[in-house]
């Protein structure tokens, strides 16, 4: 059985094929980007809520 990770990968591979590795690179930090802010989003909402450990 594939993982959550294994399927991402492979998800994300079949996206990004024929890109150059400086592309890659680019979309990788975009998402990067893009997946924390919308951690720190989640956390606040969390906090603001009271539903979180860290209030």
């Amino acid at each position: 059985m594939e993982t959550k990770q294994q399927k991402a990968v492979k998800d994300i591979t079949s996206i990004l094929n024929g890109f150059t590795a400086s592309e890659i690179q680019e979309v990788l930090f975009s998402v990067n980007e893009e997946c924390s802010a919308n951690y720190v989003l989640v956390l606040d909402e969390k906090v603001a809520s009271g539903d979180s450990c860290l209030s």
